[in-house]
């Protein structure tokens, strides 16, 4: 084959390979919504275990073999959308990572890059700056909805909980594994609470670091009920679980099968 040949070959191969890189970037790249969270139709069936399987990941034991409750299902499926990625998943080499993780959920405590959140929402084609703020406020809204959705079901998961480990003690020839698989059940709803709350108190922050920018870029009337938006939300995260919170579950109280 001439040099000349070689060279055609190669730039077909190249057109080919970059059609396929654009083609994946496009498909993954509708697969996720706001915050990097996976649209609804994405791994949605196995969702609450891969979350319970993190949540004991984080304790540093294997996930409780003890099936899974409706509540503790629903729990791991409204907090999946509360719990925020922290970085973007918009580059398809991203994605593509991360499905190959065997969870998708990452651990909360990595450091969030409030300039993600803020440059989608500063950069957002529109014909008026308004838009900007209404895509803000309805993100804060769209939150509030969903935690909505959550708390009733966070409490209830808690209350058993706290009923289940005053039983313990009353359950005839209760063996080893039966009591760690309760404990490590116990310790992955609290974790599963303690994302959440963390997670949206990093949302509201970065709500809180957008609306700046978008007050001192393209001030507008619309920036009073943002910002009453955002501290309604920063007031509602540190108290979201008075009353009835779950105790800290930690590696050392938590025991392991045998």
């Amino acid at each position: 084959m001439t040099p000349t040949g070689m060279l055609r070959r190669r730039s077909k191969t190249r057109l080919r390979c970059d059609g396929a890189l654009a083609a994946l970037a496009v498909f993954f790249s509708g697969c996720y919504g706001d915050f990097g969270r996976p649209r609804p139709s994405v791994v949605t069936a196995s969702r609450p275990y891969w979350v319970g399987a993190e949540a004991a990941a984080t304790l540093g034991v294997p996930p409780s073999a003890f099936e899974l409750t409706d509540d503790e299902k629903l729990l791991r499926e409204y907090a999946y959308a509360l719990i925020r990625p922290p970085y973007s998943r918009e580059r398809w080499f991203v994605i593509l990572g991360e499905y190959r993780r065997l969870s998708t959920i990452p651990y909360y405590g990595e450091v969030v890059d409030y300039a993600a959140y803020a440059g989608k929402v500063l950069t957002l084609p529109a014909r008026s700056p308004t838009a900007r703020y209404a895509r803000l406020t309805d993100d804060i809204r769209n939150d509030f909805y969903r935690l909505d959705q959550f708390l009733p079901v966070a409490s209830r998961v808690a209350d058993m909980d706290r009923k289940r480990d005053q039983s313990l003690a009353s359950v005839s020839n209760l063996t080893v594994d039966e009591l760690a698989n309760a404990k490590v059940r116990m310790g992955e709803n609290a974790v599963v609470l303690a994302w959440v709350q963390h997670c949206l108190g990093e949302r509201a922050a970065a709500y809180r670091y957008t609306l700046e920018r978008l007050v001192i870029g393209v001030p507008s009337p619309k920036g009073v009920e943002a910002e009453r938006l955002v501290i309604a939300l920063e007031t509602r995260v540190p108290n979201m679980y008075a009353g009835w919170g779950p105790a800290a579950a930690t590696p050392a109280s938590v025991p392991v099968a045998k």
